[in-house]
């Protein structure tokens, strides 16, 4: 077992879409309710800081690793998807340094179900951080993943996978990031 401490930075815009049920006021329309409560999408601190849940980080390093479907040196047709999904493990928040104060309002047209080709579409309020930068500590419990291997998946995460709603993965162009360090101990 190893920790890996990554420092990531946005290349676009971060979107949140927290489920939070705040019930609608009497006769509130949905546009109205929509105005009101898109702050309660964001994840925040009990000090309203915004952050990158540690399932949203753990999560967009699986689908990467799904995503590449590189194959294990020596193992025939085995990829590396499986010792990711249960190898490695996110157990904080990335803090993002930004107060929900601070974020804005994006609005995007989307179905109504959340389907990419959903038929119905509306207007949608999300809070958006367009530039962040963040530290998180990756716990990697498989030792199979080398970190040649754990550094060209997370690549592939902030590349072509991304983070939040409207992310690149779902045909999007939020989420995007880079590494900006990565120290194994």
């Amino acid at each position: 077992m190893r920790t890996v401490t990554i420092t990531l930075k946005s290349l676009s815009p971060y979107a949140q879409s927290r489920y939070h049920n705040l019930p609608k006021l009497d006769g509130e329309l949905p546009d109205a309710y929509e105005e009101r409560t898109w702050k309660e999408k964001a994840h925040v601190d009990s000090l309203g800081e915004v952050f990158i849940p540690p399932m949203a980080v753990a999560g967009v390093i699986k689908d990467a690793a799904l995503f590449t479907s590189e194959k294990i040196p020596g193992k025939g047709s085995q990829t590396w998807t499986k010792h990711f999904d249960s190898g490695i493990l996110v157990m904080t928040p990335l803090k993002l340094g930004i107060n929900i104060k601070d974020v804005r309002k994006s609005v995007i047209h989307c179905s109504v179900d959340g389907k990419p080709r959903g038929k119905s579409r509306v207007l949608r309020f999300f809070p958006t951080v367009d530039e962040w930068k963040g530290t998180v500590d990756v716990t990697v419990l498989d030792d199979v993943i080398t970190p040649e291997i754990f550094s060209k998946v997370l690549i592939t995460a902030g590349s072509l996978i991304g983070l939040g709603a409207f992310r690149v993965r779902n045909r999007g162009y939020f989420g995007r990031f880079e590494i900006v360090s990565m120290k194994w101990k």
